[in-house]
């Protein structure tokens, strides 16, 4: 999608406008689907946790300041921010996943000014490191540890193997511990 219709939904949406939201249903809605699958596994949650994403959207769009960033980065943060927190609130524990991995991952500890700093600085590093890897390789990071689609899916994807894929990740890690 162009950066001009994504500032004629985000304008909408600032001016309560219902077609904002239709709008954004519609062209990003998939989208959200890729985003929330690898966390809320189950359909009737995903369901709902779109209805959450969708209120939340309408109520905090005027967070979303053009001169900051791209409204997609926003976007995807802010959906994938949403459906970990509602997986922290609403995923039952059936037999099968462990509620402790999910409060794990949307951890609330408070944290000193200095780890605060501390975690900053690591964050820039790594995303200077990231960005210099070539653009295959980086989008298979991405797709792993930031959207967190499963090896097979990226192997699906890219036409290759899962071992194969598994071995770009492995030399993804270590070259990015150097």
């Amino acid at each position: 999608m162009n950066e001009t219709k994504e500032l004629q939904i985000v304008k909408l949406l600032k001016d309560k406008n219902p077609d904002g939201m239709k709008l954004l249903l519609y062209h990003y809605k998939p989208f959200i689907y890729y985003i929330i699958t690898p966390i809320l596994p189950n359909q009737d949650d995903r369901e709902e946790c779109i209805s959450e994403i969708s209120i939340q959207i309408w109520e905090k769009i005027r967070l979303f300041d053009s001169e900051k960033g791209k409204f997609l980065s926003w976007f995807t943060a802010f959906v994938k921010n949403t459906a970990l927190n509602y997986a922290k609130k609403n995923v039952k524990y059936d037999g099968y996943e462990d509620i402790n991995v999910l409060k794990d991952i949307v951890s609330s500890d408070i944290l000193t000014p200095e780890e605060i700093i501390l975690k900053k600085e690591r964050e820039e590093e790594l995303l200077n490191a990231v960005n210099k890897l070539k653009k295959q390789v980086r989008l298979i990071f991405y797709r792993k540890y930031y959207y967190m689609q499963s090896t097979e899916q990226i192997a699906l994807e890219f036409g290759t193997t899962v071992r194969a894929i598994e071995g770009k990740l492995y030399r993804i890690k270590k070259q990015l511990r150097k």
